[in-house]
């Protein structure tokens, strides 16, 4: 009997599916299967993933359809009592899998453990730990205003998973949040406050975080709703444009702040706030950057020549 299923969706991964895998042959614990739900790769992705020749890898493509269809494909595939959600570009930690499945296994009345993540850039720049809530009563605190899961860390009973399922409207956006707040219902959570995973972002990942009003409000309605309904996808994208420059513009001041703040690499760091002026040179946020940068280095860090670099 297999104990836990890897659900893993991917859409042209090529350059992390390998080193995602990787991470999972890494784990302590070692009863589990990969579940791999191709949503319509066009790149190297499934070559990458032929190359390991593990009888628990079990790969399946679709035509691109979604990431919840993709999901409620791999639940209903998956042999294990318990499913380990895992991002194609994230990463997990050695002991993930056997501290969630310990966890879950002491404690019948959690249908649900996450954890936090350390954050990173494309680039391998360290950001932040994001630190989730820990007990049951501040995860449904949370759960009122914003997902208190990182997805990527989710570790759950397939058996309540099977009778919630992701809701295939709901393409893109909050699937997971809906997800989490219909499984609640049905027993506890719990998050380790110990990151469990390495968690990577990009500037439009970033971006995708920051909602207007009203598709807020079109979210929240939905996640007390519990289900999408027909064409309320698309009207939620329809609400927001994504601007390319600012996500881009943003996405580099948070290495620079990074950079500034947990290392001494202050030439790259500042390689990062030219590419961010050149994106959008009037974005507020360059200026309050360059402000933290000379208080950090010179009340914190107490660096006085570095500040020659410029």
């Amino acid at each position: 009997m297999i104990d836990v299923s890897f659900l893993i969706s991917t859409f042209n991964s090529e350059a992390t599916i390998g080193r995602c895998i990787d991470s999972i042959f890494s784990q302590s614990f070692k009863n589990f299967e990969v579940i791999i739900v191709d949503d319509g790769s066009t790149d190297a992705t499934k070559s990458i993933i032929s190359k390991f020749k593990d009888a628990r890898i079990r790969y399946f493509y679709q035509e691109n359809s979604g990431i919840s269809k993709a999901l409620n494909f791999g639940l209903l595939k998956a042999n294990g009592k318990y499913i380990a959600k895992l991002d194609s570009d994230d990463l997990c930690l050695a002991d993930r899998i056997l501290l969630q499945y310990n966890f879950l296994e002491s404690h019948p009345e959690y249908v649900v453990c996450g954890s936090s993540a350390r954050i990173m850039s494309d680039d391998n720049i360290f950001l932040n730990d994001q630190l989730e809530p820990e007990e049951d009563i501040d995860i449904r605190a949370k759960m009122l205003k914003c997902n208190a899961f990182i997805h990527s860390s989710a570790f759950y009973r397939r058996s309540s998973a099977l009778s919630v399922m992701y809701d295939e409207e709901i393409v893109h956006f909050f699937e997971d949040y809906l997800f989490f707040s219909q499984l609640l219902k049905l027993g506890k959570g719990y998050n380790f406050k110990k990151p469990l995973i390495i968690y990577y972002v990009s500037p439009f990942s970033i971006s995708r975080n920051k909602m207007t009003y009203n598709q807020k409000t079109l979210m929240m309605r939905i996640i007390r709703r519990g289900y999408g309904v027909k064409g309320e996808a698309q009207l939620f994208n329809s609400l927001k444009k994504i601007n390319r420059n600012k996500s881009l513009s943003n996405y580099y001041l948070l290495n620079f702040r990074s950079l500034i703040k947990n290392s001494d690499r202050y030439i790259l760091a500042l390689k990062y706030l030219k590419l961010s002026i050149m994106q959008r040179f009037w974005n507020p946020q360059i200026y309050a950057s360059i402000l933290y940068m000379f208080y950090y280095l010179i009340f914190k860090k107490r660096v006085y020549y570095k500040m020659l670099l410029f």
